[in-house]
């Protein structure tokens, strides 16, 4: 508020009248800073100085530890222990000790992953070191070996702060490791030559891949085994699947429906009890089975083609004699040399091992893990993000700080079980593992980052399912094929009357409903017949009213055409009898009855009527029409 203050007002004076202001405002910015913590190192002693002697005596707390006096724990309380530090202008990787231009280690979180595990193990274990530790150089700077600044580090100063690999050729030399906290194990790093193409055989089976095949095998000799206890219980019953009287025949489909099974397509049908507890066994493998294959189907499917590598491992580059590259001068030196004394070795320091893979010196270089971890992630080393890890961990191991075997002089030996004690329980606390993690985060450790699978992960090939992944379901479904088999056995021997019943009862059952059925079918067959003779008679009957309508209608006007002539006829009769008359004729007119012969009569129910002058009578369906010429009577309407 000061500062902001000041400056308003400062827009109103002239500067020459704001010296005193600005004077105060540097310095109330300077006091709000975070200051600067370093520590210089408290001696500048000469690598590989003979005469330094900076070692503390710790016999006293030895005694006293013996005595009883002094708790274990307690042993380095109130004591500088003298350390000798990697020098930070000169030793990489990057951020494990930090330092400012002068030299000074800073301090906190900021002083790198090496100090802050040393910080921590002081504030624990309750002394210091600040106030006494010594910077070293590379061994190379002198012509000298990692074995030989160790040496000299253990003789000169209570303990060295830098990580070490235990060797048995340091520890015969008298020196003793503690607890470790930096992974050194040894691992093999090749630069990827691209990806492989699988052949068109290897298509084919990619889809069995889920699982080995042995597994594969296996379920073949399952599900025969399956359908061969499936027909020993359900052949020849009735009602089964399986109820054909030829065996050969029910064995197959046995066999096949238990294949089925498998496709979800379709299964067997049992009808006993051990069929059906077979059945449930059978399915439950199958539930097993298929999803484990799917669950690795996945892994399987989202692949990539294997990575190409010029060897295998380091068993398979060292049969072939290809060139690889180690770190000679220090422990992974020793180690390869013991045990692949026939290896050929690029020799390279820990700084130019992926350079020289990148170059083409070497086929591939062995590195720490925990190196490599870091290096991968740097972009000088791994630019392409073409680096991986392969094999086989080739010797596993973990480095850390190293103190001089001496349980008399100096007594140092005592101090080891103090710090293990407190390094495991910094270990189980998760304490290293988080400092590890942000001294790797830092972007001047890392520079670079590949994306996921790209040179930043570890080659994995997905592995089949074996048959250690089944044992169980092969063991659940053996004792259920047993137990059905068994059961099924017992009941035929022991019990066939009761089969028997059950059969004769199920049979019974069925012709019961058999005979339920034949009468509901009897029952609708008379229904469907009565009703199709109903349809038929009432499709007869208009048929027959339709032909005798036809009849009648034709027999009138037959009847209606005779009337016709009859008048014509009676007509030209009259004009014949008149023309006779006029000639002076006198015939005699015909008789009655046989005019009444020959003329239609039309009886009606009041009595004969004479029908040659009256016409078509009025109700056809009341009267009955007799004297038709050629003697024919019309039949009455219905």
């Amino acid at each position: 508020d000061f500062v902001l203050s000041s400056f308003g007002e400062m827009r109103a004076l002239r500067l020459r009248e704001c010296w005193g202001r600005l004077v105060m405002i540097v310095f109330v910015t300077i006091l709000a800073l975070p200051p600067i913590r370093t520590q210089k190192p408290t001696w500048d002693d000469a690598t590989f100085d003979t005469t330094v002697e900076r070692k503390n005596d710790w016999c006293p707390q030895m005694n006293a530890v013996s005595a009883g006096t002094l708790a274990m724990r307690d042993v380095m309380r109130g004591v500088k222990l003298s350390v000798s530090m990697p020098n930070p202008t000169t030793y990489t990787p990057k951020n494990f000790v930090n330092a400012d231009a002068e030299g000074s280690v800073l301090l906190g979180k900021e002083a790198g992953f090496l100090a802050e595990l040393l910080d921590e193990l002081a504030k624990r274990a309750g002394f210091t070191w600040r106030e006494s530790f010594a910077l070293f150089d590379l061994p190379e700077d002198h012509g000298k070996t990692w074995t030989d600044l160790i040496l000299w580090q253990v003789a000169s100063y209570d303990m060295s702060g830098e990580w070490w690999v235990p060797t048995v050729q340091r520890q015969a030399l008298g020196v003793t490791f503690l607890q470790g906290w930096y992974d050194s194990s040894l691992i093999l790093v090749q630069k990827s030559a691209g990806k492989s193409i699988p052949s068109f055989s290897e298509k084919l089976v990619s889809w069995a891949g889920p699982l080995s095949p042995e597994v594969w095998a296996m379920c073949m000799v399952a599900s025969l085994c399956v359908g061969a206890a499936y027909w020993t219980i359900e052949n020849n019953q009735d009602g089964s699947d399986l109820d054909r009287e030829d065996s050969s025949h029910n064995a197959g489909a046995a066999c096949f429906y238990s294949l089925l099974l498998f496709t979800g397509g379709g299964g067997p049908a049992p009808r006993t009890f051990p069929g059906l507890l077979l059945l449930f066994g059978w399915s439950l493998f199958i539930l097993v089975i298929i999803n484990g294959y799917a669950a690795n189907l996945v892994a399987f499917l989202v692949k990539r083609g294997p990575t190409l590598f010029p060897m295998v491992d380091i068993d398979d580059g060292n049969a072939r004699g290809l060139p690889i590259c180690v770190f000679t001068s220090a422990a992974p030196g020793a180690l390869m040399k013991q045990i692949y004394p026939n290896l050929k070795v690029v020799p390279a320091s820990g700084n130019n091992l992926l350079t020289k893979l990148d170059q083409g010196e070497c086929a591939a270089a062995v590195l720490f893990r925990d190196g490599f971890e870091v290096q991968r992630s740097v972009k000088e080393y791994n630019l392409g993000c073409d680096k991986y890890k392969t094999g086989d961990t080739i010797f596993p191991n973990s480095a850390g700080w190293a103190i001089e075997l001496d349980s008399g002089i100096k007594c140092t030996s005592i101090i080891q079980q103090v710090i293990d004690i407190y390094l495991v329980e910094m270990t189980l606390e998760g304490f290293i593992d988080e400092a590890k993690t942000r001294w790797r985060q830092l972007p001047s450790t890392t520079n670079h980052s590949c994306s996921k699978g790209a040179g930043a992960e570890e080659i994995s090939e997905t592995t089949p399912l074996n048959l250690q992944r089944f044992e169980g379901i092969f063991e659940i479904l053996t004792l259920i094929i047993v137990v059905s088999l068994t059961w099924d056995q017992v009941s035929k021997r022991f019990f066939p009357k009761l089969d028997s019943d059950r059969e004769d009862a199920a049979q019974a059952g069925v012709s019961e409903i058999d005979c339920i059925k034949s009468d509901d079918q009897a029952t609708r067959h008379e229904e469907l017949k009565q009703n199709l003779q109903k349809d038929q008679i009432i499709k007869l009957e208009a048929r027959i009213t339709a032909q005798d309508a036809k009849m009648v209608e034709a027999l009138h006007d037959t009847h209606t055409a005779l009337q016709d002539q009859q008048l014509e006829f009676r007509k030209a009769h009259l004009e014949t009898m008149s023309m006779l008359r006029s000639f002076g004729a006198n015939p005699p007119p015909p008789p009655l009855d046989e005019m009444s012969d020959r003329s239609p009569k039309v009886e009606t129910p009041n009595g004969p009527s004479t029908s040659a002058m009256l016409g078509h009578p009025t109700d056809p369906s009341a009267v009955e029409i007799t004297g038709l010429p050629w003697n024919m009577q019309l039949p009455k309407l219905f």
